[in-house]
């Protein structure tokens, strides 16, 4: 009985070592759909464009041995620097939002079984929405 159940298990593994060989042969035909999508990730393109600056935020008057700053800022160029700022702000969160998601679905990936070099390809993305993330991050409002 028990010579039977080790042929048994051991007909199992060569079975399933040969459909894993044969599956891995096909490639991305075997794929989990989600180890699919972390392989194909990119990073996103930044809609949010540069932080704004504040226009006319200063001018050098020399006057002889002084040079004294003046601002020439009314009050409605200034909310509306601050509305810049703050909608700015809210897209850069929404987007690195959108980057720690992505970091998040690629971690996740793993579960599902990867190869070394799929692993690689992977971790690579990881470090890469990393340093995006770290290198994006809004300044506090001035």
């Amino acid at each position: 009985m028990k010579s039977i159940l080790a042929l048994l298990v051991t007909c199992l593994m060569a079975v399933a070592s040969i459909t894993s060989l044969s599956a891995a042969e096909t490639g991305k035909a075997a794929l989990h759909p989600r180890v699919q999508a972390a392989l194909g990730w990119e990073i996103p393109i930044n809609e949010c464009g540069g932080q704004p600056r504040l226009s006319r935020a200063g001018k050098d008057i020399d006057e002889g041995d002084d040079v004294k700053r003046r601002f020439d800022v009314d009050s409605n160029t200034l909310g509306r620097h601050k509305r810049r700022q703050n909608r700015w702000i809210k897209c850069m969160t929404r987007y690195n939002q959108g980057i720690v998601d992505s970091i998040e679905m690629l971690r996740s990936s793993a579960q599902y079984g990867l190869t070394e070099p799929q692993a690689k390809i992977i971790l690579q993305k990881m470090v890469d929405a990393q340093a995006v993330l770290t290198a994006q991050r809004p300044s506090p409002p001035q």
